[in-house]
């Protein structure tokens, strides 16, 4: 056997002991959850052509919301595109140039802990392009006012109003009332038509604070400037289903 090869087999070898050893950086007993470095972010999007560098971070549900990340050689990642699974040996995501648009990667890390059965965490990631209709509105935004219907007047600081409205890459938006670290009200699917401005919004089915008076099925978006939108003929709903929020006829919105 030549020397390379006996080197090489030593090296693995030696690997998979230290990553056994609860004194390895690669050692999960300690923390109670293993995750990617993306966790907090909700929907993971990527533009064709781009890459996207991930590891494997890992903590405690302790309320410190401390994070532990994981040496590079602590983890193994693949992806999987179109039905082809590939190798990430260095951990990042290199989204093909000519991936189309609406496409999903499922990428994949494996904890090498030496351990019969290793924490396996994923994140899927969406591909997008500037030219979407829908590109312009994914973004966070904060409420600036909403919109009288008795006179179009801004009515600022109303009830029920919203510091946050993300509109995601993969058709998806979020509200929240009360932005705490990951928290959030509702989330729904939105489709956007750029030629005729046309908004529909899903009723919301699921999130820790879904309101029983939304209505969106038929809005409209104006855009008063780059970092500006007005949403017309959309309610988000009540805060408070049990004291619901006479509801007004729109929304100005800015970028957060």
């Amino acid at each position: 056997m030549a020397q390379s090869t006996i080197t090489a087999i030593a090296v693995i070898l030696g690997f998979l002991a230290c990553c056994g050893d609860s004194d390895s950086p690669c050692n999960y007993d300690d923390f109670d959850y293993v995750g990617t470095n993306y966790t907090w972010v909700q929907i993971l999007g990527a533009k064709p052509g781009e890459s996207l560098p991930f590891s494997l971070s890992a903590g405690n549900y302790d309320g410190s919301f401390a994070r532990h990340d994981f040496p590079s050689q602590c983890a193994s990642w693949t992806a999987t595109y179109q039905g082809s699974l590939q190798a990430l040996p260095d951990g990042v995501l290199h989204v093909a140039p000519d991936a189309i648009s609406g496409a999903e990667y499922r990428v994949v890390g494996t904890l090498r802990d030496g351990s019969s059965e290793p924490p396996t965490v994923g994140k899927t990631v969406y591909v997008y392009s500037d030219s979407d209709d829908a590109a312009p509105l994914r973004h966070s935004w904060r409420e600036e006012a909403q919109i009288s219907c008795a006179d179009g007047s801004r009515i600022e600081n109303a009830p029920s109003g919203i510091p946050e409205l993300v509109f995601y890459v993969n058709g998806e938006f979020s509200v929240t009332w009360t932005p705490f670290e990951v928290y959030y009200d509702y989330f729904s699917t939105f489709t956007f038509d750029a030629k005729t401005a046309t908004l529909a919004l899903a009723p919301p089915s699921s999130g820790n604070n879904v309101p029983n008076d939304f209505e969106g099925e038929s809005g409209s978006i104006e855009f008063l400037d780059d970092h500006t939108i007005q949403i017309s003929s959309v309610w988000f709903g009540s805060q408070d289903s049990d004291e619901p929020t006479t509801p007004t006829c729109g929304y100005v919105f800015s970028r957060r």
